[in-house]
């Protein structure tokens, strides 16, 4: 995780000092801008709306620099939060009225799910007494069950033979790295947290309606890295700005 950290980290301050030397030539409105969004997520673990914020601020009119912090309903039990900051590359000059433009940008993913609901590990069978363990199965979003008593990878690899429990709502790529689990007297499981790097690649169109005013509809991928692998959602939204 620490490496592709780096990798992400890096590779974003290069862009973003590579943008700042190339603002050369003073923006035709140098502005910044308060956007609201709202939108839907699809992906990893189903699809959900979502809400944010963000604040760009024009180098000149090819460039600007964005910080951005989104919220995620995952659905019953499960929620994220991200963070990211990034740069938006206009294709027309950000005078028009109209202007395409991409952006990247990273930062940070913070999963949380409650894994006393039924999504989960609440919808466990009563027959899973205090002291059954729980290995994941690498490729599932569900666990190999046990009396007790295993020493074995944190991960299993390969096919199970025993006896499962499986979780359709959780993804592997959390799952995975839950490691191995003792089902707790009590029967509470508590919460579960991933706070992961990400990366954000996307484009939109930003349409003035005011001086002031403008509207961006706009679809980004976020692909979230950890413990060596990688998945990713995409992100549907409509911002709403506001340029000072």
């Amino acid at each position: 995780m620490h490496r592709q950290s780096v990798l992400v980290i890096g590779g974003l301050s290069w862009i973003l000092a590579a943008a700042t030397t190339q603002a050369q030539t003073p923006p035709s409105q140098t502005s910044a801008t308060i956007v609201g969004t709202g939108g839907v997520t699809a992906g990893m673990h189903g699809t959900g709306p979502l809400l944010g914020g963000s604040v760009t601020y024009d180098l000149n009119d090819w460039f600007a620099v964005e910080g951005s912090g989104t919220y995620f309903n995952r659905g019953a039990g499960a929620d994220a939060v991200s963070a990211h900051a990034g740069l938006l590359v206009n294709i027309l000059p950000s005078s028009r009225k109209t202007v395409p433009y991409v952006a990247i940008g990273g930062g940070v993913y913070h999963a949380s799910f409650d894994l006393d609901h039924r999504r989960f590990l609440g919808g466990m069978s009563p027959q899973s007494a205090p002291g059954t363990q729980f290995v994941p199965v690498r490729g599932m979003g569900g666990f190999g069950m046990m009396a007790g008593g295993y020493s074995g990878p944190a991960v299993w690899e390969g096919p199970w033979t025993g006896a499962t429990f499986a979780s359709p709502n959780m993804p592997a790529f959390y799952a995975n790295r839950m490691g191995v689990m003792t089902a707790p007297e009590g029967g509470r499981w508590g919460m579960r947290s991933f706070t992961d790097p990400a990366l954000v690649i996307g484009g939109g169109v930003r349409l003035g309606l005011t001086p002031h005013l403008s509207v961006r509809p706009e679809f980004r991928a976020v692909s979230v890295f950890g413990a060596g692998r990688m998945n990713t959602l995409g992100a549907f939204s409509l911002n709403l700005g506001y340029r000072f």
